[in-house]
């Protein structure tokens, strides 16, 4: 498994710190300039404060949208996914609670990687967009502005594109598992459905 510390970095503190970033742009266009010249000056006189600031806003921003973004995954990445697979909604549901209340008999390193791999795809897909969006309206337009921008909403959708497809990697092997644990083997269609190939069947059979 993932260390605790490794899955914190990657998944909590580098989307929130680039969260942080969009909130200063926004500080900086917006706030009275006494209170910037304020700030500079004590950032300045004590570092060890500004790197605690930088950390604790980072975990903070970070671990607020992480509860967003789960809320999210339930609402609308759940039913997307289940549709896109063919499962009808409650049965998938019922696969995810068998799978939380089974988690602690099973372990599988390459699917506990994904899981982790996920939440970095769509946490930091979400906080660049934002940062892209942000620099754009509160900066001046100019072709720098505009090739950041598009670079920032570039990586944000390949992120999210790549998240998606890894949560319907995750939901399609949890829904073999499951099958495979009642009793009722997985339906060739359905596999082909999918769109996983031999090394996904191979992985899974592992777990």
């Amino acid at each position: 498994m993932q260390s605790f510390g490794y899955e914190t970095l990657i998944s909590i503190l580098l989307p929130g710190f680039t969260l942080l970033g969009a909130a200063w742009l926004l500080v900086a266009r917006f706030a009275p300039a006494s209170m910037l010249n304020a700030l500079f000056t004590r950032t300045a006189t004590s570092e060890w404060q500004f790197s605690l600031f930088v950390i604790l806003g980072s975990a903070l921003l970070g671990s607020l949208l992480a509860s967003v973004l789960e809320l999210v995954e339930w609402r609308i990445f759940d039913r997307w996914t289940a549709k896109r697979l063919g499962i009808d909604p409650d049965l998938y549901d019922e696969e995810w609670y068998w799978h939380v209340e089974t988690l602690a008999d099973r372990s599988n390193p390459y699917l506990d990687r994904k899981t982790v791999y996920f939440f970095f795809e769509l946490r930091a897909g979400v906080a660049i967009l934002l940062l892209s969006v942000v620099g754009l309206v509160v900066s001046a337009r100019t072709p720098t502005t505009y090739v950041l921008t598009a670079a920032g909403l570039g990586i944000a959708f390949v992120l999210l594109y790549i998240a998606a497809q890894t949560h319907t990697l995750l939901a399609f092997w949890r829904d073999r598992n499951f099958q495979q644990t009642a009793g009722k083997p997985l339906t060739q269609d359905r596999s082909s459905a999918h769109g996983t190939g031999k090394k996904g069947s191979q992985e899974t059979s592992e777990s």
